[in-house]
């Protein structure tokens, strides 16, 4: 009897009729006449009625009928009747309904629907909802969705779900939800990701997210993103994130970069890494880490860069250093630099 009823008929129920009818009555609704129904006749519908509205019910339902479903009536839809829901009809929700869903239900949402979600309602979703989204919707989400997240919500992301960002969303975010991501999270980053971050929002990595890198990590930095890494962070590189450098990298390295090294971080430097330096990088480091050198790195040195060291650096080697020079490397010296040695120095040759 209830399914003969007429969209006009549906329309005049008062709210007393339509909260007096029971569940299985509201699911004989014809979905068409349904859709009739004014935002005031939706809002007197119980939770329990709510939760037996069926998928073409729920998508014949207008914008406006969507628009008038209160937060209660909302979290009582089940994850069934949530996942149900047309990527159109999910674009309808306001920010405020998307931000009244359960962690369950957010997590119920197809990838189609996360994409249909407006940028406000994202915008909206707290951090217990983004945080119970699976590594598929956070892969879904737009752009222009990434980039509306506040910062507080991007920090929420648990290290999977980073990790599951493509390298076109890490490109596409902000410079301050760069900034904004963990030392966890950044150590989280595939070595794609890392690679596919601009110059500038590799500068927003602050000095303990850099030291949170991962060797993989440091690896793959392009030679781009190695010539932009600033004073701070340079000094803030482990010794076995300085070790990971590549040749290259090495090489990309401008002469002020050079002298932003720790001492431990030139300690740290292969012999590979120290041979791969130009000499008027040489040049460019201090006394304290020219000293910081390691015998065995002094050692392999070339000749050229050995006979371009200034005076007062080959003061700073040490005596083992000096002792492990080869007679190759002596003979290279000039007469400038072999004036220069102290006394220790002379009595180390052997």
């Amino acid at each position: 009897q209830v399914a003969a009823l007429g969209v006009n008929q549906v329309k005049a129920l008062s709210a007393n009729q339509l909260k007096a009818l029971s569940t299985d009555q509201i699911k004989a609704i014809e979905a068409a006449d349904l859709a009739g129904m004014t935002a005031t006749q939706i809002i007197s519908l119980s939770t329990a009625q709510v939760k037996v509205l069926s998928s073409s019910q729920l998508n014949a339902l207008t914008a406006t009928e969507l628009n008038a479903l209160s937060d209660s009536q909302l979290q009582a839809m089940t994850t069934t009747q949530v996942n149900s829901l047309s990527a159109a009809n999910t674009a309808k929700l306001k920010s405020t309904q998307v931000a009244a869903l359960s962690t369950a239900q957010v997590a119920a949402l197809s990838t189609d629907q996360v994409k249909a979600l407006a940028v406000s309602s994202v915008a909206a979703m707290g951090s217990n909802q983004i945080n119970a989204m699976t590594t598929s919707q956070v892969g879904a989400l737009t752009a222009a969705q990434l980039k509306g997240l506040t910062t507080d919500t991007l920090a929420a992301m648990g290290t999977t779900q980073v990790a599951a960002l493509t390298t076109d969303q890490v490109a596409g975010m902000t410079v301050a939800s760069v900034g904004a991501l963990t030392s966890t999270q950044v150590a989280a980053m595939t070595t794609s990701q890392v690679q596919s971050l601009t110059a500038t929002q590799v500068k927003a990595f602050s000095a303990g997210k850099v030291a949170a890198m991962t060797t993989a990590q440091v690896a793959a930095l392009t030679n781009d993103q190695v010539k932009t890494l600033s004073d701070t962070q340079l000094k803030a590189l482990t010794t076995t994130e300085v070790a990971a450098l590549s040749t290259a990298q090495v090489k990309v390295l401008t002469d002020t970069q050079i002298k932003s090294l720790t001492t431990d971080a030139v300690a740290a430097m292969t012999t590979a890494q120290v041979n791969a330096l130009s000499t008027s990088q040489l040049k460019a480091m201090s006394a304290n880490q020219v000293t910081a050198l390691t015998s065995t790195n002094v050692a392999a040195l070339a000749t050229s860069q050995v006979s371009a060291l200034t005076s007062s650096q080959v003061q700073a080697l040490t005596t083992s250093a000096v002792g492990a020079l080869s007679s190759s490397l002596v003979n290279a010296m000039t007469t400038a630099q072999v004036g220069a040695l102290t006394a220790s120095q002379v009595s180390a040759l052997s």
